[in-house]
């Protein structure tokens, strides 16, 4: 157990020097704090990559490039594969995302974020670190994420109609961004979160409910 912490803090403090090194000429100065306060390892990547990258002067190329990273991992298996692979010598991974990041011309933050990454065998949680820096930014922006998930796609007057109806939920004053999903399994009706807030609207969750009772003994 007190091997596992003093890894870990070993982590947190390279982490923050990395980063620290990478934003030492920022165009912007003094202390920096993060809009939401996150745990966890996750919690804790986003949020040293949302200062350092504050700091530069950089916040919008950094989120650009950390989603365009993520996408990428997304829809090339192979890159996901070489990313994820815990049998691969770490040197040899780590020698691999820079030469990405180089190739990329990500900005000097957000390569070393990767490289840390790939250091301490973190590549497996990029998808949870960058949701997790996703929300630090939009929350810098007072922006809500919106998921609107029907079975078939909303035409953009039929988004905007459901955007209207339940814009009344996200927190006074803030911003909403829309995600429309498609998911067929919903049958029909839609599906909606914002935040915390989660409204099943669905034909299918209507149809579970009816199988229920009728499955249920007299």
């Amino acid at each position: 157990m007190l091997r596992r912490l003093a890894r870990c803090a070993t982590a947190r403090s390279t982490l923050e020097r990395t980063y620290a090194t990478a934003s030492a000429k920022g165009a912007s100065g003094g202390d920096v704090k993060a809009p939401l306060q996150q745990f966890g390892t996750s919690g804790r990547y986003a949020t040293a990559l949302y200062v350092a990258a504050t700091k530069a002067g950089s916040l919008a190329a950094v989120e650009s490039e950390v989603a365009q990273l993520t996408a990428l991992v997304e829809k090339d298996l192979k890159f996901k594969q070489f990313l994820m692979d815990p049998s691969m010598a770490k040197s040899k991974k780590l020698a691999g995302v820079k030469e990405f990041c180089a190739g990329a011309k990500f900005t000097p933050i957000t390569s070393n974020f990767v490289a840390t990454m790939a250091e301490y065998g973190r590549l497996k949680e990029l998808h949870k670190i960058s949701l997790r820096f996703e929300e630090q930014c939009m929350a810098s922006r007072n922006e809500v994420k919106c998921v609107i998930t029907t079975a078939q796609a909303l035409t953009p007057a039929q988004l905007t109609k459901v955007t209207e109806s339940i814009k009344g939920h996200a927190p006074s004053g803030s911003t909403l961004k829309i995600e429309a999903v498609v998911d067929p399994r919903l049958i029909g009706g839609l599906t909606a979160s914002i935040g915390e807030k989660f409204f099943d609207l669905s034909l299918m969750t209507t149809v579970k409910k009816y199988e229920a009772v009728i499955a249920a003994p007299l």
